[in-house]
């Protein structure tokens, strides 16, 4: 069984109530649901700088797999613009040897 909840007064600056609250907003909660879990989190040992460190790390590789998708995206296009131009000018001669009848031996 859980360990019954006991309330807890803390006094904040003004700027931290007002971040509490942006913070309860941007998640749908309350500005003490979200002081409840910064405070158990820090009890509890978690690494914010290395959580951000490791956001940062996927943001950078985001970021370069969507510029070698880019780039693959502009390939394909090439490659593309290439076989419509080589199909078109094979259909163009075989219309144009298709008008062209050799003469009946």
């Amino acid at each position: 069984m859980p360990d019954p909840a006991r309330p807890l007064s803390l006094r904040l600056p003004a700027n931290a109530h007002e971040a509490l609250k942006a913070r309860a907003y941007t998640v749908n909660g309350t500005p003490a649901g979200v002081a409840r879990d910064l405070i158990l989190k820090g009890l509890s040992g978690a690494d914010f700088e290395g959580i951000a460190e490791r956001l940062r790390t996927m943001d950078r590789r985001l970021a370069a797999h969507e510029g070698k998708a880019e780039e693959a995206l502009q390939s394909m296009n090439r490659l593309l613009a290439m076989f419509e131009a080589l199909l078109d000018a094979l259909t163009d001669k075989q219309t144009e040897d298709s008008g062209i009848q050799e003469p009946d031996r």
